[in-house]
């Protein structure tokens, strides 16, 4: 009896010890993985190749190391050194796959994916995030799936590739879950719509996030989605609601003392932007340069409204006639585009961003608007002294206008006319350009066939597309196109396609019975107001003027 007493206690005391001493040496396994990990963290990556040769020596199973990277790979993300994270997310997917760990692996792609669409891999990021959701699949993870298909739906938004954008949203949302990841992919189902410019569908899906924010008390949601909905008013001149909703989740972040630099940014942006449309230019003006000053010293063209705020600042100081500051801040812009495109294979389309052909025409011409403006300022007074006298001036004056139209619109039926007699003898004369350089050559002889084939009429016309499909860079195409065609690449797009619809309009029937929206479209313009602009500028009148003249002609 004593004996097995004996021999009961001495096994009890050594399985206890042994207990103590595994929980002890996991412990101490734990506290040396956590000493060496921030390690890694702080060093550079010469020395933390010594630190993970340290980590693998531990007694750590495979889970435990993949776990290990994916969060020195997180750390690196949020110090935005993409590199380093991509590498450590790499390790973490070879530990993770050499035990087939599904769940590990759907979150080891979502952080990868979530690297390369912070440093604008596009590409990358769809791979991995499609790798993500097959991992995903297999072990029935929707939430993962879920937050796969959002990003995925992001990057699709960034390529303004709309439709394949939504498809994802719709596909995302049978993840029926009132949560926050459900509130991210109805944000940017928002913001989609908001590029396309379907505000009523982008105000749904708004007031419905708002809604599930305040259930769950989510402010981060809060805040966006409301500054989203200023901005939907803002489009709509709807500037009182606008300046309510923004004022709305300014209110959110002071209220919870929230210190995010990006909500103050995309809060005073779309501030200053309803100040710009309300043509308060001096009053967006200190709202830009706060916008611009929480940029920091060193700028980075990638982040958000960075271009949207140089160029609506610099669009500011224009409406100002501060020339100047225009200048400045013009050139700012143009640098930083300039870096971004080169650093980019695929723009983002910002949700203020306009034609840049808005400033396009040279200071001085502005210089000269302006003396042109003083000049009206002093007629206008002229005006008020002398009264009635304005009234029949301004008579005679409508007579005399009416006459002076007929005489353009005729002097330019004869400019339509030669443009079509010109068109066999202009191709002609191009073939028998001598051009010494062998690469100008064909990039001209490329030209040459995008205009035949009426590629200028296509909506994704740009430097860059048609650089591409010329087999240059843009840079390069920019400068052909001003020494050979002694004008620069928006204008040499807008006088093909101006020419094309003034010929057009005049032989075609059914095309002068469209509206003016839709023939801007036909012939490549993103809106009626850019359309007009340029067919103004080109031949001296508003395209339905042309129109309703043509149809006069052909009623006779």
């Amino acid at each position: 009896m004593l004996h097995n007493l004996y021999k009961f206690s001495k096994t009890f005391i050594v399985t206890v010890l042994l207990m103590l001493f595994t929980a002890f040496t996991i412990q101490s396994q734990s506290e040396s993985a956590e000493v060496i990990i921030t390690a890694i963290k702080n060093s550079n990556l010469e020395a933390s190749k010594t630190h993970e040769l340290d980590l693998l020596n531990l007694n750590l199973t495979k889970e435990n190391i993949a776990n290990y990277y994916l969060d020195i790979g997180y750390s690196f993300y949020k110090k935005e050194s993409y590199t380093r994270s991509c590498y450590y997310v790499d390790k973490a997917i070879h530990f993770a796959n050499m035990i087939d760990d599904n769940k590990l692996l759907s979150s080891a792609y979502i952080r990868l994916g979530n690297v390369f669409l912070l440093d604008w891999k596009n590409q990358q990021a769809i791979d991995a995030y499609y790798k993500s959701i097959n991992y995903s699949k297999k072990i029935k993870d929707y939430n993962n799936e879920k937050i796969a298909l959002t990003n995925l739906a992001l990057i699709f938004r960034r390529m303004k590739e709309y439709d394949k954008a939504l498809k994802i949203c719709n596909s995302a949302s049978k993840f029926i879950n009132e949560d926050k990841n459900q509130i991210n992919l109805i944000t940017i189902k928002s913001e989609i719509y908001l590029d396309l410019k379907q505000l009523d569908s982008s105000l749904y899906s708004i007031e419905k996030g708002i809604e599930m924010s305040k259930a769950l008390n989510y402010n981060a949601g809060l805040i966006d989605l409301y500054i989203k909905k200023g901005i939907v008013h803002c489009f709509k001149k709807e500037f009182k609601k606008a300046e309510n909703y923004l004022n709305i989740a300014e209110e959110i972040i002071n209220d919870n003392n929230i210190d995010n630099k990006k909500f103050l940014i995309n809060l005073k942006y779309a501030q200053a932007h309803c100040l710009y449309e309300k043509q308060e230019y001096n009053k967006a003006i200190l709202q830009l340069n706060e916008v611009v000053s929480l940029f920091g010293d060193s700028i980075n063209p990638r982040k958000g409204h960075v271009l949207d705020a140089h160029l609506l600042l610099s669009k500011s100081y224009k409406k100002i006639e501060a020339f100047d500051d225009y200048k400045k801040w013009y050139a700012r812009y143009i640098q930083l585009n300039e870096k971004f495109q080169l650093n980019q294979a695929q723009t983002v389309s910002k949700i203020y961003k306009e034609d840049n052909e808005y400033l396009d025409s040279e200071v001085e011409a502005l210089k000269s608007d302006k003396l042109k403006r003083k000049k009206a300022n002093t007629y206008v007074l002229i005006v008020f002294s002398i009264g009635i006298f304005v009234l029949i001036a301004f008579v005679l004056n409508y007579k005399r206008k009416q006459k002076s139209n007929k005489v353009l619109f005729n002097d330019l039926l004869k400019k339509v006319d030669a443009l079509e007699a010109a068109d066999n003898k202009n191709n002609t004369s191009t073939k028998e350009v001598i051009i010494d350089d062998t690469k100008v050559a064909t990039v001209i002889k490329g030209l040459d066939k995008l205009e035949e084939q009426e590629y200028y009429l296509n909506y994704n016309c740009n430097l860059r597309s048609v650089a591409k499909k010329v087999k240059t860079n843009a840079t390069y195409l920019s400068k052909i196109i001003n020494t050979h065609k002694n004008k620069n690449f928006n204008d040499y797009i807008n006088d093909l396609r101006i020419e094309y619809t003034i010929k057009r309009l005049k032989n075609n029937k059914q095309f002068r019975s469209f509206s003016i929206k839709s023939i801007a479209t036909e012939v490549g313009y993103k809106s009626d107001y850019s359309f007009a602009k340029h067919f103004k500028a080109k031949t001296g009148f508003n395209p339905s003027y042309y129109i309703k003249e043509i149809e006069k002609l052909n009623e006779i």
